[in-house]
């Protein structure tokens, strides 16, 4: 996506037209008062429109009009236009934009001053994917507004266009019309609750899908699944059987779609000499399965996550490179990754199957709608025997034990999944293949743990000394796994200590500090050594306080709003701390924290003390449940995670003499 860096350079490049012929459409859109819906919002979409035009080829010209009101200064950032377009196979016939201030145009964007910019995404290498853009944030002011219409011809790859109505900024109208020719038959499929009007045209030839007065919606911290989409919709393009000229794919099964998927990659499934040694060197002489798929599993994570996509606009977006090629280079993306590591694989004489899946926290895959154009990432399910007794394990129709596993996420090892893959459908690419595969959800008790121990000794002079160990399991493992790994330098990796203490041992002396990561069980840890000075604080008399929250709660969810406008997704966690304090010699305890619990529809948590061998010892438990949060029982969370902060804040009170 196009950063405001490359909109900031578009827009000082373009030289701008004063007082243009500027549409109907847009005047009288622009007559129209602010609207009441946009509140605290920095702009308004009065209009948001796509015109889709489909002739009987399967050629399609599509219309884009949008027009902001800019509310506040901080809303000049929407006074900017893109339109995204393949290079090789589209053409972009009219594109046009317009500043109006008041009722008078003061500012005009022609086709030819628009800036013509690859669209790369990170970790891409490609020139197809386009992007022309314009912009007038620096002339904008707030109470303008403006306008583009451009105009794009392309082809339908897939005899399907896809919509999503939703966003954060308030809308007044959401639009979305498709035209057809004579004969052909439109067909919608709506996901979610908020659905658009429908109108239809009495020949059947056109629908058109309106949203109204959609409200401001804040970006805010761990947007929930539904926070900014109100619906979804699938048109399918139907045509008649004399239409012999119309080439977009259809797909009446999820069978079809992934015979379609497997023999578009068949010829990239090969394999060469270097590949096949490779393999076998890495797979050893051991006829331990396991241990050969982890071997050939870990060294294509490491491979570096570069996308090169060509012949986009013939379905290339849904082909892997050749195996040989990605394993020559050293590089791939997604797709390229899974597809050589079915190839290695099968040299081991291990089979296995490309899946497609959906990644992401907004959007998810709808069963009742077919189409390859629902999945944007590709994974491995690997076959098994019943010896290989791991988590991410599924057991499917026709195919057996299959083991799913993510070659991209260089972190997550071999029977784990990543967080954005658990509970998600993914499609395996198989003739056999009937219907999508529900990926397995783990507890945050077996795949998003963190045991933290921390045992303080209190020195004379009051100070103390800590030893302190953090382990992360499953994708507790894998997240700090990924901040040790990017921890590459002994300072980075002394911040990354700091972070795990509480503001009891700020400015610590960071002393010993080392890692330890097994892949085999998933566990990496994070142990070291510090001192604190002051951490003693005395009272009158022969009273001392020590504190006990030695250890940051930066694992929990921050809830930094006052109040919630949108759902909020809490992350599943499981956090187990020991915390031992050693009594020094002379003193004793006068007073221990009492111990504390909590239930609640978010988690429980759970704080207890004992006193084992001279030493004082708490125990806390925080579980937090993977679960979406409306914005009107953000309260009722934020209560329940101020709970927790409050037992946390312990202290013991150690008094001189005998106890």
């Amino acid at each position: 996506m196009l950063s405001r860096l490359f909109y900031a350079f578009a827009v000082g490049a373009i030289a701008c037209t004063l007082h243009a012929e500027v549409p109907d459409w847009l005047t009288a859109i622009a007559a129209k008062s602010p609207s009441v819906i946009g509140g605290s919002a920095p702009a308004v979409v009065l209009l948001d429109e796509q015109d889709l035009d489909v002739d009987n080829r399967g050629q399609l010209v599509t219309t884009y009009r949008r027009a902001v009101r800019i509310l506040h200064p901080a809303g000049k950032e929407e006074a900017f236009a893109s339109v995204f377009y393949n290079g090789k196979s589209d053409k972009v016939l009219a594109a046009e934009a317009w500043l109006l201030r008041g009722k008078k145009p003061v500012k005009t964007v022609k086709k030819s001053e628009w800036a013509d910019l690859t669209a790369e995404a990170r970790g891409s290498i490609e020139d197809e994917n386009r992007s022309r853009v314009c912009g007038l944030t620096g002339e904008a002011l707030a109470g303008d507004v403006f306008g583009f219409e451009a105009t794009v011809r392309s082809s339908l790859l897939i005899a399907q266009c896809w919509n999503v109505f939703g966003g954060s900024l308030p809308c007044l109208t959401e639009r979305m019309s498709v035209t057809v020719p004579a004969g052909f038959r439109i067909r919608e499929q709506f996901f979610g609750e908020q659905r658009p009007a429908v109108a239809r045209s009495a020949d059947g030839r056109r629908c058109v899908w309106t949203a109204f007065d959609r409200p401001y919606r804040p970006e805010e911290t761990l947007p929930g699944r539904s926070a900014f989409i109100d619906a979804e919709l699938c048109v399918s393009i139907d045509p008649p059987d004399s239409a012999t000229n119309f080439t977009p794919k259809r797909f009446a099964s999820w069978g079809e779609v992934a015979t379609w998927s497997e023999q578009f990659n068949e010829d990239a499934f090969d394999t060469s000499p270097l590949l096949a040694a490779k393999a076998r060197e890495l797979a050893g002489a051991s006829g331990d399965t396991l241990a050969k798929i982890r071997a050939l599993a870990g060294y294509v994570q490491e491979l570096r996550y570069i996308a090169i996509n060509r012949d986009l606009h013939a379905g290339h977006g849904y082909k892997a490179r050749k195996a040989s090629l990605v394993f020559a280079n050293g590089f791939g993306d997604c797709k390229d990754k899974a597809n050589l590591l079915r190839a290695m694989l099968r040299e081991a004489g291990i089979h296995a199957y490309m899946a497609i899946a959906l990644v992401g926290r907004t959007l998810e895959v709808h069963p009742e709608c077919p189409t390859p154009v629902q999945f944007d990432h590709a994974v491995v399910a690997i076959a098994v025997d019943p010896s290989v007794d791991l988590p991410s394990v599924v057991q499917v129709d026709k195919l057996g034990r299959l083991l799913l596993f993510d070659p991209t996420d260089k972190y997550t090892p071999v029977g784990d999944l990543p967080q954005y893959l658990q509970g998600t459908r993914v499609l395996l690419l198989s003739r056999d293949c009937e219907g999508l595969l529900e990926v397995p959800v783990f507890t945050p008790e077996n795949d998003f743990k963190v045991v933290r121990k921390a045992e303080i000794k209190l020195l004379p002079d009051g100070s103390a000394s800590m030893a302190g160990k953090v382990e992360g399991f499953g994708q507790g493992g894998a997240i700090l796994r990924a901040a040790i790994t990017q921890a590459d330098v002994p300072a980075k990796l002394e911040e990354l200590v700091t972070r795990q203490l509480s503001d009891s041992f700020k400015g610590a002396v960071i002393q010993e500090k080392t890692t330890e990561d097994d892949r085999v069980d998933g566990r990496c840890g994070l142990s070291f050594t510090c001192i604190s000075k002051r951490f003693v604080q005395r009272l009158p008399g022969s009273l001392s306080i020590v504190k006990l929250d030695v250890l940051n709660r930066h694992y929990l969810p921050v809830l930094a709003e006052t109040e919630r406008h949108i759902p909020m997704l809490c992350e599943p966690l499981c956090l187990d701390d020991e915390i031992t304090l050693h009594i020094p010699a002379g003193q004793h305890v006068e007073e221990r924290p009492a111990d504390a619990s909590g239930e609640s529809p978010y988690g429980s948590y759970r704080i207890s003390f004992e006193t084992v061998d001279g030493a004082i010892v708490m125990h806390r438990r925080v579980s937090i449940k993977k679960k979406e949060i409306p914005a009107e029982d953000y309260a009722q969370l934020k209560s329940f995670l101020s709970e927790i902060a409050r037992a946390d804040r312990c202290s013991v009170i150690l008094a001189s003499g005998p106890g």
